[in-house]
């Protein structure tokens, strides 16, 4: 069955089977995580070409996917359960059905990072290193990502009167599920975070290539543009994750904000500060090395004066010898 997306003020309108093709018997392969394996997948690939750059092998890198994937889906699976258990509390099977949505980056995010804390120790590699080598690829699987929510009709906002204001038949009955109009537009949050991660993972690569001083400086301003943008976009969604009357995913993007900007600014004045001992030190070695030339040139100067003595004393010699001789 085709499904209905449409944008009425700019004049589009998509079917889209959210169904990309049967596999095996009735079991259906949607286009939802097709586009999320194709996140993950382009995202390994351009890791793959440049990790060794990075001091990180091809085998650690692989071994990291290994453990870091399978958690990742869990973790982001578990996050939203757990905060909308009343959509499954009815049907406990539906949790394992992740085929219609249901992922919450911020869980398959922590979940992950946990995993390569864990595999970090183990292999006894440096999780900094690692973390600051995987954000901007992380940040560009979230991009991709997020278009798996276009063709579910979710992670979509509140109303709008924009011009890219959207709706389709499936908005229509969550906006009427969470006691809202059917017939207002609203906002493509998931539109917002995909172009905001576009950027962010263009920014992250371009710094990491002219700016970069010091590990870790690319894992804050993953925190940093991520946390920003799901804290202002969060605001706008209609179907927040929530605990009493907070926005999950909002507070976290708060934290993780203010946290990227506090360690950034810890980074950078440590490297200043590094520079600053490192400018003394070659300073020192300098007068150093001046007041070895300068004893250098004062020991050349004596001993060129010591010759001349000795050379004088020498011809004042030979000026006697002579004249005793003569007086012979």
């Amino acid at each position: 069955m085709d499904n209905i997306i449409e944008f009425p003020k700019l004049g589009l309108e998509f079917h889209i089977n959210d169904v990309a093709f049967d596999a095996i018997g009735n079991f259906e392969i949607k286009w939802y995580g097709i586009i999320i394996c194709f996140g993950f997948l382009l995202s390994i690939i351009l890791a793959m070409r440049v990790c060794e750059n990075f001091d990180i092998s091809k085998d650690d890198l692989l071994d990291y996917l290994l453990f870091a994937m399978p958690a990742a889906i869990v973790g982001a699976r578990l996050f939203y359960v757990v905060f909308a258990f009343d959509e499954y509390k009815d049907n406990l099977k539906e949790i394992f059905n992740i085929r219609q949505g249901g992922l919450a980056i911020y869980g398959g995010v922590i979940f992950a990072v946990i995993t390569v804390l864990i595999v970090s120790k183990v292999k006894k590699k440096s999780v900094l290193n690692v973390l600051d080598f995987a954000a901007p690829y992380i940040m560009l699987g979230q991009a991709i990502g997020r278009w798996g929510n276009f063709t579910n009709q979710e992670a979509f906002g509140g109303a709008t009167n924009l011009p890219w204001g959207m709706t389709g038949n499936l908005i229509k009955e969550r906006l009427e599920y969470y006691g809202l109009s059917r017939q207002q537009l609203v906002h493509p949050t998931f539109l917002y975070e995909s172009l905001i991660c576009f950027v962010g993972f263009a920014f992250m690569m371009i710094y990491r290539k002219r700016w970069q001083k010091e590990k870790g400086e690319i894992l804050c301003l993953y925190m940093i543009i991520y946390g920003i943008a799901r804290a202002i976009i969060e605001s706008l969604r209609v179907d927040s994750l929530m605990l009493g009357n907070v926005r999950v995913s909002r507070l976290i993007s708060i934290v993780i904000f203010v946290l990227g900007i506090t360690l950034l600014i810890d980074i950078r004045r440590r490297h200043k500060l590094k520079m600053i001992e490192t400018s003394e030190e070659e300073s020192s070695l300098r007068k150093i090395v001046e007041v070895i030339e300068t004893s250098d040139e004062e020991d050349t100067m004596q001993e060129a004066e010591a010759l001349e003595a000795a050379r004088q004393a020498e011809l004042m010699a030979y000026e006697l010898q002579d004249e005793y001789t003569e007086r012979e």
